[in-house]
């Protein structure tokens, strides 16, 4: 029953956005045992496996920021805090005839088209002036007012971005 009704907060929370950068659930369907989600494929699977392999230009990561600072934009303007923000929880689609090559993790000469924020399952509702204390995300990711458990907002994902960003330039994490 727990588990079912983290779903359903994730439910509710992926069901409220549309954004070209944010992954899109196409439909769900529970029964007794089961909740089944339907999302769309981004076939070019997590940033965190192309990062690991690919060295992008300044250019290709100021592409990548464009598209997540706008994808966080709007689920910050729908009222949703992410929480979760890594190259785990962000998906890569590639530019044209190489996207199947991409998809067999092969990524020599190719080339990000978009970008797509998701997992929502940390995610919460708030308004602009809820401050939160939950603990939560990923360590190497999560903005030190979390780590200190002080009260913290939206701000907190955009410290994540800083972080993948660091990461995306230098190939390390900054801490």
């Amino acid at each position: 029953p727990k588990e079912r009704q983290f779903l359903r907060n994730e439910l509710l929370i992926i069901s409220m956005i549309s954004h070209p950068n944010v992954v899109e659930m196409l439909e769900y369907f529970e029964t007794n045992k089961w909740i089944y989600i339907v999302m769309e494929c981004v076939r070019g699977g997590e940033l965190f496996h192309y990062l690991d392999q690919a060295d992008l230009s300044e250019y290709e990561i100021a592409n990548i920021m464009k598209q997540l600072l706008e994808g966080v934009q709007y689920i910050h303007g729908c009222g949703i805090l992410h929480r979760d923000l890594k190259p785990e929880n962000i998906l890569v689609e590639f530019e044209g005839d190489n996207a199947e090559q991409a998809a067999q993790k092969r990524y020599s000469n190719v080339r990000i088209k978009r970008v797509k924020v998701t997992d929502f399952g940390l995610s919460k509702i708030v308004s602009s002036k809820d401050q939160v204390l939950d603990s939560c995300g990923t360590p190497a990711y999560v903005a030190p007012e979390v780590l200190l458990k002080q009260p913290y907002s939206k701000q907190v994902d955009i410290w994540a971005l800083g972080v993948i960003m660091y990461l995306m330039i230098c190939k390390v994490l900054p801490f």
